[in-house]
């Protein structure tokens, strides 16, 4: 095996907090293990190597790091059982991403997110995935994680699954944020 998968945002027996960890890279045996039947720079063909029931979706988040790094964040496009063994096709989203707590402008925590950065070709806006529920568009939100703390608006949804909603950032004025 060549890859440790992690479930994002898609255990309901996991709570919210356990899946947006922001710790260290995780270890093996908080995910499960998968080998990587082929990859390029848009996804990976994974089979899966762990015993038991993967509890996996077709539109769930997950993670998938190589060799102890912190994994990339992607989704999950189509399930497949060929000789009793599941494959799955992964989407990449980002190769990286911040873990940042989130407040609206009352100040009420919203939970966790995960920022993802500008990427050239990619991406022009830094977005950020959140929960599916919770939030909307035009939503002034208040961001901090490790490397960041600002404040911003959410834009377009990019895109909305059962397991989390991607929202385009966009800059916020202290003029709009007073109103």
């Amino acid at each position: 095996t060549d890859a440790v998968i992690e479930r994002i945002l898609m255990d309901d027996t996991s709570r919210t907090d356990d899946i947006w960890d922001d710790s260290e890279p995780l270890p093996a045996q908080r995910g499960a293990e998968g080998e990587l039947l082929n990859t390029n720079s848009h996804g990976y063909c994974v089979l899966w190597c762990d015993q038991g029931n993967p509890h996996i979706q077709v539109g769930a988040l997950i993670g998938i790091s190589e060799q102890q790094r912190r994994p990339y964040i992607g989704i999950i496009r189509w399930l497949m059982v060929i000789e009793h063994s599941l494959r799955f096709g992964v989407e990449l989203v980002s190769p990286q991403a911040e873990v940042v707590h989130i407040w609206d402008n009352a100040q009420h925590g919203k939970g966790k997110g995960l920022l993802l950065p500008p990427l050239k070709g990619l991406r022009p806006d830094p977005e950020i995935l959140v929960a599916a529920s919770g939030f909307h568009g035009g939503m002034l939100v208040h961001l901090r994680g490790a490397d960041t703390e600002t404040t911003m608006y959410l834009g377009k949804i990019r895109e909305a699954t059962f397991s989390f909603t991607q929202y385009r950032l966009l800059p916020s004025t202290p003029e709009l944020e007073s109103t």
